[in-house]
């Protein structure tokens, strides 16, 4: 039976991964749990449009289940969308596709109301309720408070934007972690990330009141403290300036405050839009329901926000993905600096740079070398000179869309793992005049994705390693990938480029798992690779296969 490609799936994503994630409180699953399906998912969506109001119609016990009365109608409701259900509750939200969204949020209103309206026993019958190692009632207020949360991040969100309609689940939840949290703590300081969520949909509903002012500033407050019980969002200290901007601009209060958000936020934008998510900077700056944002004024209109949807320049790729090497912290919550010798690794403390550099040691020592080599050269032969400070400045230089083509390539959306598994093998061909960008200064002529254990020994040749070294030396720049991942929520991409210019360097990248649903699938991703024409197909002397379509 020939292997599955991905080109003969509609959509990639349909037979993507879902990770299991319970919710904000923790709740230990059963060592068996699994979630259903993404096709029995989608299935239940589309039996959901079908039935339309019936969905709720009575449903009656099962014999000898001890009960006589039908089920409460959203109980009926999550029964009979037991796929989805379950889905909805337990599937982390970043891996939920955007197009169930809707459906997702739906399961999870009526799995509130079936906690809120239905009974122990009737519960316990449903597909969604573990109440295996709680005492009834506790597991109960645990599941509860988590759809609550799942259902605040997808109606606050850009994709269905119903801030009004998740402002009352985000005062359940803050009410809840009232009754339990520390006293001698403020709130915001517990739990970071709610209130920043909570805050921002305060703003979205247009309600400019001293209580949203205090919610925002008690975020920046938060963010700035080394005191928080959980990491505050990179992005939070941003988003609070921006709304604070906006919040005293309505209030008509504190004029200088008002101005040094706004030029704060706008500067900050300038230097890096990417530091929030396309998506988000419409739904935040160009809401149809308010009048014009000051940040976005300041960015000079709708003109700003359409070109930070055009391909990233140089400079806004290297603050894109600059993050520290060790704790993998990023510049607006961290003020990063890089390393002094080799200046392309960055850091956001003395601390994290001592903590990184039995890893980057090697590494820094090259690029040291490779400096003394180059200006030993500018002297002697500045031709060969240039060739070598193009070929360091495109090795390093970060470039988002030929990251996101390797995605890709490595086939990323249907199974994550294979960034440990696969890698990609290329060659480069030197094109000085193609561009005055250092991202395309070389041009990829060929490359392919092949299993790390099928190509070894093509490694080991062209590396001039020992017969043998193949395995650690690869393993070395896989926990060299780890290395940037604190979180782990990113898979490594190892990128192993030939030149017949220079030695061949295996280059590690660390890839977000999120960015798999902010940028879908592409099967053409090759057109991406190169500003001109796209790579060729590769072909190895040991005759190993790509196994791109390979599952």
């Amino acid at each position: 039976m020939p292997p599955q490609t991905v080109e003969s799936k509609k959509d990639v994503l349909n037979a993507s991964f879902a990770r299991v994630h319970p919710g904000y409180l923790v709740v230990s699953l059963p060592h068996d749990f699994a979630l259903p399906s993404m096709l029995s998912v989608r299935e239940d969506v589309e039996e959901l449009t079908r039935l339309g109001d019936r969905v709720f119609h009575p449903l009656q016990p099962p014999t000898g289940s001890g009960l006589s009365d039908p089920f409460p109608p959203p109980l009926a409701w999550t029964m009979r969308m037991k796929n989805l259900s379950k889905f909805s509750l337990y599937a982390n939200v970043m891996d939920v596709p955007r197009d169930l969204f809707d459906p997702v949020a739906s399961a999870l209103f009526n799995i509130i109301q079936s906690c809120q309206e239905s009974c122990e026993e009737e519960l316990c019958l449903s597909s969604w309720y573990l109440p295996h190692d709680k005492r009834p009632g506790q597991i109960n207020s645990i599941l509860l408070f988590n759809a609550h949360y799942k259902l605040t991040t997808y109606l606050s969100g850009p994709t269905l934007d119903r801030p009004f309609s998740a402002l009352p689940h985000y005062m359940v939840l803050l009410e809840t972690i009232k009754r339990d949290a520390d006293t001698d703590k403020p709130l915001w300081f517990q739990y970071p990330t709610l209130y920043e969520a909570y805050a921002d949909a305060l703003v979205l509903c247009g309600i400019f009141t001293d209580h949203t002012r205090q919610a925002l500033e008690h975020v920046i407050e938060a963010a700035d403290s080394q005191c928080t019980t959980t990491p505050v969002p990179a992005h939070a200290r941003l988003m609070s300036r921006i709304h604070l901007s906006n919040v005293l601009l309505r209030l008509g209060k504190d004029p200088e405050a008002q101005k040094e958000h706004t030029d704060w936020a706008a500067r900050l934008l300038r230097k890096n839009p990417r530091l929030i998510l396309v998506d988000k900077l419409y739904q935040v700056l160009a809401r149809d329901d308010q009048e014009a944002h000051p940040v976005l004024i300041a960015l000079g209109g709708r003109k700003w926000l359409e070109s930070v949807k055009r391909a990233p320049t140089a400079g806004m790729d290297d603050r894109m993905l600059r993050r520290c090497y060790s704790c993998g912290a990023r510049e607006p919550h961290k003020t990063l600096f890089r390393c002094a010798g080799c200046e392309s690794a960055w850091y956001c403390s003395r601390q994290c740079q001592k903590a990184n550099w039995s890893m980057h040691k090697e590494a820094c020592k090259n690029a040291i070398q490779y400096k003394a080599r180059l200006q030993e050269l500018r002297e002697t032969d500045p031709s060969t000179a240039q060739l070598v400070e193009d070929y360091m400045g495109w090795r390093d230089a970060a470039c988002s869309n030929r990251l996101y083509a390797f995605s890709c390539a490595l086939g990323l959306h249907r199974d994550p793992s294979r960034g440990r598994t696969h890698v990609i093998l290329g060659e480069l061909e030197y094109t000085p005049q193609a561009s005055k960008d250092v991202r395309y200064k070389f041009r990829v002529t060929k490359c392919g994705v092949f299993r790390i254990t099928d190509v070894l020994s093509d490694i080991e040749l062209v590396a001039e390693l020992k017969a043998g070294e193949g395995k650690r030396y690869v393993e070395k720049y896989i926990r060299e990938a780890d290395a940037m991942d604190r979180s782990g929520g990113r898979t490594p991409i190892l990128v192993f480029m030939l030149a017949s210019e220079f030695q061949p360097v295996m280059k590690p990248y660390s890839w977000a798992l999120h960015s798999l649903r902010d940028m879908p699938h592409d099967p053409e991703w090759r057109r991406l690779v190169n500003k001109c024409a796209p790579p060729g197909t590769m072909k190895l002397r040991s005759g190993a296969k790509d196994a791109e379509h390979v599952f």
